[in-house]
């Protein structure tokens, strides 16, 4: 199976700068970038996120002026996508910065949801529902999902709509 290039979103807010790189080092090399998206008000650790970020070839950081929450830091990234011309078929992965997985949990979500995509056509995105367990393995149909974890591709995030700004305005 030929995978589109896939994308990681993490928002970060003063996180533990060696928790955050050990985490992402688990699938940095398996992505074709990560973006880096901090809302830190700590400028200390904004300044070692940044150094840390610059020893990774496939990480984009960027850091706002102000922590408007963490719909809108992932906003700012997917705008970055389309504002560059990205691929529809280009699969996005949104993470918190203490969102832990590793390589091949990764490349399982991303072909789970090409497979589910190719049986369903309404089938948009999937990811975790606030009330499911790290237990639970399967597909149901949800209306709302939480973000960190979630998978889609950026046509069917153009479809539906960017992140509520107005939720989650604090990490």
């Amino acid at each position: 199976m030929t995978y589109p290039s896939i994308y990681v979103i993490v928002v970060t807010f003063n996180p533990r700068v060696k928790d955050l790189f050990n985490n992402i080092s688990r699938f940095c090399e398996s992505v074709n970038k990560i973006f880096l998206v901090d809302n830190s008000d700590n400028f200390s650790i904004c300044e070692q996120i940044k150094s840390k970020a610059k020893n990774h070839s496939n990480i984009v950081y960027r850091r706002l002026e102000s922590n408007n929450g963490i719909g809108s830091a992932q906003n700012e990234a997917v705008r970055y996508l389309i504002d560059n011309k990205y691929d529809d078929d280009d699969l996005l992965l949104f993470f918190d910065q203490d969102s832990y997985i590793e390589k091949g949990q990764l490349l399982d979500l991303a072909n789970h949801l090409i497979l589910e995509k190719k049986k369903n056509k309404k089938v948009i995105m999937l990811g975790a529902t606030a009330n499911s367990s790290d237990s639970e393995v399967g597909t149901t149909v949800a209306s709302h999902i939480i973000s960190s974890g979630s998978i889609v591709s950026l046509g069917d995030f153009k479809k539906i709509g960017y992140f509520d700004e107005e939720l989650l305005l604090t990490l």
